[in-house]
C-alpha cells in the first residue's frame, strides 16, 4: 500500500505539534517547581532568622539573670559587714545595678511579648519558654525587693526611700497584670453556631463558585469580627450544645478530626465534645458551626 507524501508530512507536523505541547507543559511544570521551592527556602529562612532573633533575646534575658544573680550574693556578703570601710557605697552601687538589671528585663521581655503577638510564625516551644521566662523575671523582682527590705532591716544605718520600694511594688503587680493578660489572651477561644443566612449576615462566612445558584461553596470569611462570636477558656471549654442533629452540622474551621466528637442526645440535639482542647484549637482559635 502506498502512503502519499502529503500524508507522510501531514503526520510528521500532527507529532511535532504534540511534542512540542509536552515540552511546554514539562516546562511550566518544572517552573512550578522552582517556584515552590523558592518560596519553601525563603519561609525557612525566615523561621530560622525569627527563632535566632527570639533565641539571642531570650539568652540575653538569661544573661542578665544570672548577673542578678550573682549581683544578690555580693550584696548579701556586703550587709554582712556594712560598717567596713567602703561598705555602704558597695551596697548602694550594687542595688543601683540591680535595678538597671531589672529595668533591662522589663523592656525587653515586653519587647519579646510584642515580638511574639505581632508575628505571624508561631512556634509553641518559643512561646513557653518566654512565658516561663516572664515569671521568673517578676520572681527575680521580687526577690531583689526583699532583700531591699532585708538589708534596711539589718542595717539600720540604709534606709531605702519609701517610694522605691512601692515603685518596685507596682512594676510587680504590672508585670503580674501582663502574665495574666498574656496567659488570657493565650487561652481565649470564640465560637458560633448558625445558619448560612445568620453566618453570612455576620459577616462570617460567604458562598463563592458555582453557576446559577448550584455547586455553590460556602467559605470563611479572611477578617471577620470576633465580637459577633462567643468567647471562651480553652481550659474549661469541653462541651458545646448544639439543636441539630449531627446530619445537619458542618464544622467549617479547621480542626482535628481526632480531637472532638459530635454526639447525637436525641430530641434534634448534639453535644460536641472536645476530646484535647490543645489539639482542637491548635489550627484555629475560632470555631465555625453551620447548621441547616
Amino acid at each position: 500500500m502506498k502512503i502519499s507524501l502529503k500524508c507522510v508530512s501531514l503526520v510528521s507536523l500532527l507529532l511535532a505539534a504534540m511534542l512540542t505541547g509536552c515540552t511546554g507543559d514539562l516546562e511550566k511544570k518544572v517552573a512550578e517547581l522552582q517556584k515552590r521551592n523558592a518560596e519553601l527556602a525563603q519561609d525557612s529562612a525566615t523561621k530560622t532568622a525569627y527563632i535566632e532573633d527570639v533565641t539571642r533575646a531570650i539568652n540575653s534575658v538569661q544573661s542578665n539573670i544570672d548577673s542578678i544573680e550573682a549581683k544578690a550574693a555580693s550584696v548579701r556578703k556586703t550587709s554582712s559587714d556594712v560598717e567596713k570601710e567602703g561598705g555602704k557605697q558597695k551596697l548602694a552601687d550594687d542595688f543601683a545595678s540591680l535595678n538597671d538589671y531589672l529595668r533591662d528585663n522589663a523592656r525587653k521581655i515586653n519587647d519579646l511579648q510584642a515580638k511574639l503577638k505581632s508575628s505571624r510564625i508561631k512556634i509553641k516551644g518559643l512561646e513557653t519558654m518566654v512565658a516561663t521566662l516572664t515569671k521568673t523575671v517578676a520572681e527575680k523582682e521580687k526577690q531583689i525587693l526583699d532583700l531591699q527590705q532585708e538589708v534596711t532591716r539589718l542595717n539600720g544605718e540604709l534606709t531605702f526611700k519609701g517610694e522605691e520600694i512601692k515603685r518596685k511594688d507596682d512594676q510587680l503587680k504590672v508585670k503580674d497584670d501582663q502574665i495574666g493578660g498574656y496567659r488570657k489572651e493565650i487561652n481565649t477561644v470564640y465560637y458560633i453556631i448558625g445558619t448560612k443566612d445568620d453566618l453570612v449576615k455576620n459577616g462570617i462566612v460567604e458562598s463563592k463558585g458555582g453557576f446559577l445558584g448550584i455547586g455553590r461553596k460556602t467559605l470563611l470569611q479572611k477578617d471577620f469580627d470576633l465580637t459577633k462570636l462567643t468567647n471562651a477558656d480553652l481550659t474549661t471549654l469541653s462541651e458545646i450544645p448544639i439543636n441539630r442533629d449531627p446530619d445537619s452540622i458542618e464544622i467549617i474551621t479547621p480542626h482535628a478530626s481526632d480531637s472532638y466528637s459530635l454526639v447525637s442526645v436525641g430530641n434534634n440535639q448534639t453535644i460536641l465534645k472536645i476530646k484535647s482542647a490543645q489539639s482542637f484549637w491548635q489550627k484555629s482559635k475560632s470555631l465555625v458551626i453551620l447548621i441547616d
